[in-house]
């Protein structure tokens, strides 16, 4: 299909979490209410993928999820050894499904019972280290003392947002070795003494049991354990005045008749990050800074005028507001991933900033020509990349056929061009990274209400729609559902296995073995060109989708979801999805390298893709945007610089920022280098 004609692609979200709790929104989930979605010819294909938009009902940009409305029964607490061994891993590989054999299954969504509920308040979990060696990533266990111990509300009708945020920040943790989770409620004197660091979210105002919590005064009497504390109940601490001499006056909110007086940059080392103008939660004030008191990073006004948003007193860090809340690129996030070096006293991995390129969505419509020309000028630059494979071409109705169904097989013969393409790209540097067997979904044997599933949420055309989660455009609001798990997902659920989402990882992979191996390539070049990294088709994927891509390949390229409940699956060992809460979600982006809650390794995905046009609601983002994120990347330790790229457009683009991120000083590494 010549490039006039081909509709540009287009994912439907990208960012990374967290919201304020009183603005959190339900999932609307039931079955019943799921709409169809009308396609909209003319729509321009492709794109939007990897940015924030400011959506409120975008996990990506802040949680979704009601409040509780049930007391919450609280058993024991629950010590678990953390997710499962790489060795243990890529044993089961699932079955090989056709989409025409799927098994039905009814789309049901439950909610996390009361006990559940108590299992994550209660539970607790020590994670392994993330390694730099890739042969020993679970083999190595750091010690208790070089770790951290991240604390999270779980009290009060929005407790949930806690562990979402004890995920993110344990995540993060992860960079730096290995990390303990559990509720804050549930802590016990003297135990930071074992641990490097803590982080504590502080979430709901005043947490029940803390004010009496050991915790307080642990704090300053373990002054060699750095403590980095976030958001409330700061002023629970007895010692804050006394021994911090840390002068909090009130929380600043922004003012509809004082529109200048809103926060919307934070200064860190020169740099300025982002911050959400629109941002409702206030932010810690405080009176002059005495003597030992440090201000990190200074809220900037859109009057100019400054305050500290962070201040650090000997071995305690204060961070004036949640900086897991409204986030988007180039956000002050980045500044808490970067104080957490200062925690836990950390070196850099690297020496110098990294810039890593990924290009997006390649698949059968993708132009071979266009592919090569790519190649050829990254490598007269000296510039490694990966390139993802959509391996199987579908277009069930037809929607850019004149209506007459396309289903193409990677080792079709039609796909010969397109793979001779993706061997050259390999040749000059790529690194292949397997983004969904098909990138849609497409099943009506399990229509539960007469509803459109194949409209995954557009086309079901691959690349247009989603493969491993439910998503619904709803047209009247322009907004979308993010509804969870597809049927034969769900029914993988209740079973406790995730054959399906597995089994299609496993199709994508062999169609693309036995391709190349029918094309004449040498055993050692088509393991070259199989993919060993993996990105969720629009990043929106189950609880079975992380888990599955996780344990099958050395690292996700992606921004990923984090759901409720998730400590309550683990722990019932084996992971238990049925306990999963897809009501409860929220999304996340890492400034580098971590071993996610799932157990997978993830890499950084920083700066979205280059998008020309705006298209629903998803603001432009050009070279220029990408270039001055980047930027702010470089304040963060360890930051790399990940952007993506299109190669339907002119490669002008392309040109103009890695160019723009050279001369920022980055170099460019390949992804697996990471």
């Amino acid at each position: 299909m010549s490039s006039e004609f081909k509709i540009r692609r287009r994912q439907l979200l990208l960012g990374v979490a967290a919201g304020l709790a009183q603005s959190a929104v339900p999932s609307n989930i039931l079955a019943e209410q799921l709409e169809p979605v009308t396609p909209r010819l003319g729509k321009r294909r492709g794109a939007q993928d990897d940015m924030i938009p400011k959506d409120p009902s975008n996990p990506f940009f802040r949680p979704q999820g009601g409040r509780r409305t049930k007391p919450v029964e609280v058993p024991r607490s629950i010590d678990g050894e953390g997710l499962e061994k790489e060795d243990k891993k890529r044993k089961d590989k699932g079955a090989l499904l056709e989409p025409e054999s799927e098994p039905e299954a009814k789309i049901e969504f439950a909610a996390a019972t009361d006990a559940d509920e108590g299992l994550i308040q209660t539970a607790a979990f020590t994670i392994p280290a993330l390694s730099l060696d890739d042969e020993n990533i679970e083999t190595v266990q750091v010690a208790a003392p070089s770790g951290t111990l991240v604390l999270f509300d779980t009290s009060g009708a929005w407790g949930w947002l806690g562990e979402l945020y004890g995920i993110m920040i344990a995540n993060l943790a992860s960079h730096f070795g290995s990390y303990t989770l559990m509720p804050v409620n549930q802590y016990t004197a003297g135990k930071m003494a074992s641990y490097k660091a803590v982080v504590y979210v502080g979430s709901t105002y005043e947490e029940t049991g803390l004010a009496t919590s050991p915790f307080l005064t642990d704090i300053p009497n373990n002054q060699t354990v750095n403590v980095v504390w976030i958001a409330h109940n700061i002023w629970l601490l007895p010692s804050l005045s006394a021994t911090y001499n840390i002068p909090l006056t009130f929380y600043e909110y922004p003012s509809p008749t004082s529109p200048m007086r809103v926060v919307d940059a934070v200064k860190y080392k020169g740099v300025s990050f982002k911050r959400y103008d629109q941002n409702a939660d206030g932010i810690m004030t405080f009176g002059a800074l005495g003597a030992g008191v440090t201000a990190l990073a200074n809220c900037v006004r859109k009057d100019l005028t400054e305050f500290p948003w962070a201040v650090r007193s000997k071995n305690l860090t204060y961070i004036g507001e949640n900086p897991l809340v409204y986030l988007t690129e180039g956000d002050r996030y980045l500044i808490f991933c970067d104080l957490l070096f200062d925690a836990l006293g950390a070196t850099p991995v690297a020496t110098g900033p990294r810039a890593i390129l990924r290009l997006e969505d390649n698949d059968f419509q993708s132009e071979p020509t266009k592919l090569r020309q790519v190649a050829d000028w990254l490598q007269s630059q000296g510039v490694p990349f990966g390139y993802h494979i959509v391996p199987r071409y579908r277009d069930p109705l037809g929607f850019y056929n004149n209506g007459a169904a396309q289903n193409i097989a990677f080792t079709n013969r039609s796909q010969r061009a397109f793979r001779n393409a993706l061997v050259y790209l390999q040749g000059k540097g790529g690194v292949p990274i397997l983004h969904g067997w098909t990138h849609q979904y497409y099943n009506t044997a399990n229509d539960p209400n007469g509803l459109p599933y194949m409209l995954n949420p557009e086309t079901g055309v691959s690349a247009d729609d989603c493969e491993f989660f439910r998503l619904i455009w709803n047209a009247s609001t322009s907004t979308f559902t993010y509804a969870g798990p597809l049927p034969e997902d769900l029914a993988n659920h209740r079973n406790k296995v995730n054959t399906w989402v597995a089994g299609r990882m496993t199709s994508a992979l062999n169609e693309i073995t036995t391709a190349f191996t029918n094309d004449g390539l040498t055993a050692a070049k088509v393991t070259a060109n199989t993919p060993t990294l993996f990105t969720t088709p629009h990043y929106l994927g189950t609880a079975t989708t992380m888990m599955a891509s996780s344990v099958r390949f050395a690292a996700r390229a992606e921004r990923a979801l984090y759901f409720g409940g998730t400590l309550a699956a683990k722990a019932a060992s084996p992971f238990d999805y049925t306990k999963i809460d897809y009501t409860k979600l929220a999304g996340q982006y890492f400034p580098y390298t971590v071993r996610d809650i799932y157990g997978g390794k993830v890499l950084p995905d920083t700066l979205g893709s280059i998008e020309p046009t705006a298209y629903l609601g998803y603001a432009a983002r050009l070279p220029e945007d990408i270039i001055a994120d980047a930027a702010r990347i470089k304040a963060v330790r360890d930051g790399v610089a990940a952007f993506q790229y299109h190669s339907y457009l002119d490669i002008s683009y392309l040109q103009t920022v890695v160019t723009g991120l050279k001369n920022l000083g980055y170099t460019f590494v390949a992804p697996t280098s990471l």
